[in-house]
C-alpha cells in the first residue's frame, strides 16, 4: 500500500497531528459528510447506527480518493466506530464499523495513527475471537493495514499481544481467502 511516511517513525506517537485539516487524499470531493450524518451516528437506534455506518463505509470505499480526511476530521466519528466494534450483540454493526476503520487505516500514516489513537487495536485483537468469521476476517485486514504502516505500528500491534489470538485463529480457520484453481 502506498502511504506517506513520517520522517521519524518513532515521532508518530508523540503528540497530536500537526495539521489534521490538510487533506492528503488529493480529492476535490469535499462536503460529503453532513452534519446530519454525524448526528445520526450518535443515535441509540441500532438500525440507524447500522444504516449510517454502512453509508460511511461506502464513502470510505470510494475509489479513487475516498474522503478519509473529511471523515476523520468530523468530531466523534472514528471514536463512535470504535465503540461499535464492542457491540458483540450486533455483529453486522461490528463488521461495518471494522470495515470503515480498515479503510481509514489503509490511508496515510497520519490517518492510520487516528485509528490507533482511538483505541481500535486492542479491540480488533479481541475480535479475532469473534464467533463470526466475517468479523474475524475484517479484524485481520484492519490489523494488517495498521501493522503494515511502519515498523513502529508493527511493533505496537505486536506489543498489544496479537500473536496468541492470531495463531489460534489461523489454526482453527475453516475459511480460505484464496482463489479457486
Amino acid at each position: 500500500r502506498s502511504s506517506d511516511l513520517v520522517n521519524d517513525e518513532a515521532a508518530m506517537f508523540d503528540g497530536p497531528i500537526m495539521d489534521p485539516f490538510v487533506s492528503s487524499t488529493g480529492s476535490g470531493d469535499t462536503g460529503v459528510v453532513t452534519k446530519e450524518m454525524a448526528e445520526m451516528l450518535l443515535s441509540e437506534d441500532p438500525d440507524l447506527q447500522l444504516a449510517i455506518t454502512q453509508k460511511f463505509r461506502k464513502l470510505l470505499s470510494k475509489e479513487p480518493n475516498p474522503p478519509i480526511d473529511e471523515v476523520i476530521n468530523t468530531p466523534g466519528v472514528v471514536e463512535r466506530f470504535v465503540e461499535f466494534l464492542k457491540k458483540s450483540d450486533h455483529y453486522t454493526l461490528q463488521f461495518e464499523a471494522a470495515w470503515a476503520l480498515t479503510n481509514i487505516a489503509s490511508g496515510t500514516s497520519q490517518q492510520t495513527k487516528i485509528v490507533i489513537e482511538a483505541g481500535a487495536v486492542p479491540i480488533f485483537i479481541e475480535l479475532l475471537n469473534s464467533d463470526f468469521e466475517d468479523v474475524q476476517e475484517q479484524a485481520v485486514w484492519a490489523l494488517g493495514n495498521i501493522a503494515g504502516d511502519s515498523s513502529v505500528c508493527r511493533d505496537y500491534v505486536l506489543n498489544c499481544n496479537i500473536l496468541p489470538p492470531l495463531l489460534t485463529l489461523l489454526t482453527k480457520s475453516t475459511r480460505l481467502t484464496r482463489s479457486e484453481e
